[in-house]
């Protein structure tokens, strides 16, 4: 059995970008690795598991991670928050009791693997399991929030009333992947059942605001705020993004009056407690590209909202002149206002004369609006062992920060990325410019 088989280790890499350059040094910190000792619980226990998609890191070089452990006790899954270098803190454990829920209801288990929400001052969001007197099928899951300031609370749960909705109106389930910002405002999606809950309006987005409680977002059904009256929010996606400031941007279906297949998708950016501003729509007009082309498609998961209220994300185009060879965009919206970033079939920036970009995955966008993005690549001297990029966009334009293939700096040639990561939430940029990301190396 191969080493890397049995052996999980969770490391930070981070690229300090300056002056317009990449630095020489890399640093490395091992967060995590399995059968090293696991901090904060009783003796004994050790890291049996780690994973990567879980880490988070906050601008101030905060951790957050879920793991396994191995141990006498009963405890399986953590969630761990602290500097790499330690000391770490236990945020959750299953077998833990917490407050808003019965007594003798504890966490039966932490998915911290599936989507931690992590803000920069180190708040918590996460998904997780009951266990206890009269848990049941329809009230054994739960979302827990530390952003109310005094430890994890359960701020809903299955089977309990949706507050600010009809008598009768029950959380059903939530999606895994609850976030949260600096303030503690914590919103995640969930499903509804109960009274008058049909197909049609059985989704919605609510937000925890720490001495407030729990309110209703947007929900299915409702009139679309921001739109024509008459239309209303028809499909709306389990993925959103927050931030700081108390803007959430989001991507929904949208059906009612004057609603078909051409212009049936939007993204939304909604200011807490003020208005919600359409960012996108298909069917709508691409300001900066030829009269005609229209956004044809916009894709859900890409969508990122900055402190300063910016929109990041990426959409597909239709009209005179655009063929599937160069119909994919990389959009930025300060002040709601769009710039193209970068679109398909473009020289790569950085890379040799006839090395074009193919495709963009997830972007992200830091607190001052510093913008990463990966990207796919095609043309001279594209294979499989190179076709992966990380850039940058800032003042100067864009700017490469790492290719599959090329040698890892301060390695002095004898480390090279062998495949960036490129997933949701592997690559992030602080608000100093600092660039996280995934990678094997050989």
């Amino acid at each position: 059995m191969s080493i890397r088989s049995t052996i999980y280790v969770l490391l930070i890499c981070l690229l300090a970008l300056s002056a317009g350059t990449v630095s020489a040094q890399v640093y490395l910190d091992t967060v995590a690795l399995t059968g090293a000792s696991a901090p904060g619980l009783p003796g004994g226990y050790t890291y049996n598991y780690v994973t990567d998609e879980s880490l988070r890191i906050s601008d101030n070089g905060i951790c957050a991670f879920y793991c396994q452990v191995r141990g006498n006790n009963p405890i399986d899954s953590v969630l761990y928050r602290g500097l790499p270098r330690g000391p770490l803190e236990v945020v959750a454990t299953d077998e833990m009791q917490i407050p808003g829920l019965p007594p003798g209801v504890e966490l039966g288990r932490v998915f911290g693997s599936h989507d931690i929400g992590f803000s920069e001052s180190g708040f918590v969001v996460f998904y997780a399991a009951l266990s206890g007197p009269n848990v049941g099928p329809s009230g054994d899951l739960c979302i827990v929030s530390d952003g109310r300031g005094f430890g994890p609370v359960a701020i809903a749960r299955e089977g309990e009333q949706v507050p600010g909705l009809s008598d009768g109106v029950l959380y059903a389930g939530f999606a895994r992947n609850p976030r949260i910002n600096s303030e503690g405002e914590a919103v995640f999606f969930v499903s509804l059942e109960g009274d008058g809950v049909g197909s049609l309006n059985d989704k919605a987005l609510c937000i925890d605001i720490p001495g407030a409680g729990v309110s209703v977002l947007a929900r299915e059904f409702d009139q679309a705020q921001g739109f024509e009256r008459g239309i209303r929010y028809a499909g709306m996606s389990e993925l959103f993004q927050l931030n700081n400031s108390g803007h959430l941007v989001f991507f929904t279906k949208l059906g009612g009056v004057g609603v078909t297949t051409d212009n049936n998708e939007a993204a939304v950016l909604y200011e807490i407690g003020e208005a919600h501003t359409v960012v996108a729509r298909t069917g709508n007009q691409v300001q900066g590209m030829t009269e005609d082309v229209y956004f044809s498609d916009l894709k859900n998961w890409s969508f990122r909202v900055s402190n300063t209220g910016s929109v990041l994300g990426e959409a597909y185009v239709a009209g005179p002149g655009v063929t599937l060879d160069d119909d994919q965009l990389l959009l930025y919206w300060p002040d709601l206002t769009p710039t193209i970033l970068t679109r398909e079939g473009e020289q790569a920036a950085g890379l040799p004369a006839g090395v074009e970009y193919s495709g963009f995955w997830p972007p992200r966008i830091g607190d001052n609006d510093q913008i990463v993005f990966a990207a796919t690549l095609r043309g001279q001297g594209v294979s499989d062992s190179n076709d992966k990029a990380l850039y940058q966009y800032g003042e100067d334009g864009l700017r490469l920060i790492a290719r599959e293939g090329d040698s890892i700096p301060g390695s002095s040639g004898l480390l090279y990325y062998t495949n960036l990561g490129l997933g949701d939430e592997r690559t992030g940029i602080t608000a100093e410019g600092h660039v996280a990301f995934t990678a094997e190396i050989s």
